[in-house]
């Protein structure tokens, strides 16, 4: 008897299911299930001096392979969406900024109202796994972009550049560059700008930093003591130290 019993609860369970199975296939999102989430839209931008005065005695040690990982992986890990973009600071055959590194959002899943009828909730619980699979592909998206980004942008392009002639310092271009970011498209909850550099330009133009109307966030690693670029700028000793600052910034 025990054992006819075990059977029968068995049977029912493999066709209940089943059936969830076959249920879920036929269930399909409409484009009013699709709600983005709230996360933190953020730009975040560096501005990398790689210059020969960079390397002279008394500056920070440069930006490494390890330090951009931190900061890319900080930035993913928090559920940022945004983009995150680095500008080499020097003598380059193309000015402006290498291709950014975009950060999608995902999806948030549909609420289950416990008033609903059974079969309501099934098909919401169905659309909620097509919610989460879309947002898994979204992530691996993020994921190869990341690997991408390292690999084509910093490890090629940044770490190792080199002049596309004379040595030089174009600080004062890369500023203006800073600010067109700032300004073209979306409106960002956040704007970072850090800048890497001893803040000698080649052509001794004097430096300033106008973001508009946008507010933004304002570090320094290297530049003069006695020069400032904004009022609350911070100013850190090392990459190091603007990983750690960027791990305890809170948004």
């Amino acid at each position: 008897m025990g054992i006819h019993l075990c059977f029968i609860v068995a049977s029912v369970c493999l066709l209940s299911c089943n059936g969830a199975a076959q249920n879920c296939a036929n269930v399909k999102l409409t484009p009013s299930d699709l709600v983005k989430k709230k996360t933190k839209y953020v730009l975040f931008l560096i501005a990398d001096d790689r210059s020969g005065s960079t390397s002279n005695p008394g500056q920070p040690a440069r930006l490494n392979v390890d330090q951009y990982n931190a900061l890319v992986q900080e930035f993913l890990n928090r559920g940022y969406s945004g983009q995150f973009a680095v500008r080499i600071i020097g003598n380059t055959q193309n000015s402006g900024f290498e291709t950014a590194l975009e950060f999608e959002r995902g999806f948030k899943e549909i609420p289950v109202d416990e008033h609903k009828r059974l079969s309501e909730k099934a098909v919401i619980r169905c659309k909620n796994q097509l919610i989460r699979d879309t947002n898994q592909k979204i992530l691996s998206r993020k994921n190869h972009a990341v690997r991408t980004f390292m690999s084509n942008v910093v490890q090629n392009r940044v770490l190792n550049y080199r002049p596309n002639g004379p040595d030089r310092t174009d600080i004062y271009t890369a500023l203006r560059d800073i600010e067109l970011k700032m300004n073209i498209g979306a409106s960002f909850d956040k704007i970072i700008v850090v800048i890497f550099s001893d803040g000698v330009d080649s052509n001794r133009r004097p430096l300033q930093l106008n973001s508009g109307q946008k507010p933004f966030d304002l570090v320094l690693i290297g530049w003069p003591p006695n020069r400032q670029l904004k009022q609350g700028e911070v100013r850190l000793g090392s990459a190091d130290d603007l990983v750690t600052w960027f791990q305890n910034l809170n948004l």
